[in-house]
């Protein structure tokens, strides 16, 4: 677990990192920010690679089953949605604080444009206000990052596993 605590923490410091040069450059306030936000989201994928390839060249012996991938995907996403959730109230609160505020103000204005009513709109507003708070950014930050790094390793698994050979159930016939 070793291995994958280490790309854990390289996922964390690679958003950070990339965070950081969005804030800096302005891109995320601008419309593309969302391209670069999905950019963002190949990172767990690089981490996770990178893990299973040195698993398979050291520990695993060139192999690796579905279970140990998936297991070493969802700590290695489950490490980063912890820090980048810590990270996240870091930035809001001290790095970027107006960032809530322009979030709020491109829903309004998207709510608007959408054509809703000063009342739904003023409800969307009680809603982001009650869950923009530390306690839930932090936490949804955490149990989002559980959900898509548990999809993400499941499809990492499949496409990753190495079984070996000579495990256990390799040849159910030598048995009977």
């Amino acid at each position: 677990m070793k291995i994958a605590l280490r790309y854990g923490l390289i996922y964390i410091g690679i958003n950070i990192l990339w965070s950081l040069m969005m804030y800096v450059t302005g891109m995320n306030r601008s419309g593309l920010a969302w391209i670069f936000n999905s950019i963002a989201m190949l990172i767990p994928v690089l981490c996770i690679t990178l893990a299973v390839k040195e698993y398979k060249s050291t520990i695993g012996q060139g192999f690796m089953s579905f279970s140990e991938v998936f297991k070493y995907g969802l700590v290695i996403t489950l490490i980063g949605g912890i820090g980048i959730s810590a990270y996240l109230l870091l930035y809001t609160g001290y790095i970027d604080p107006g960032f809530n505020d322009y979030v709020l103000n491109q829903q309004i204005e998207g709510l608007q444009e959408a054509g809703m009513s000063d009342e739904q709109i003023e409800l969307s507003v009680e809603s982001f206000e009650k869950y923009s708070t530390p306690f839930y950014t932090f936490t949804f930050g955490v149990l989002g990052s559980l959900f898509v790094g548990s999809i993400l390793s499941l499809i990492m698994a499949a496409v990753l596993k190495k079984p070996n050979p000579d495990g256990i159930f390799a040849d159910t016939n030598k048995l009977s």
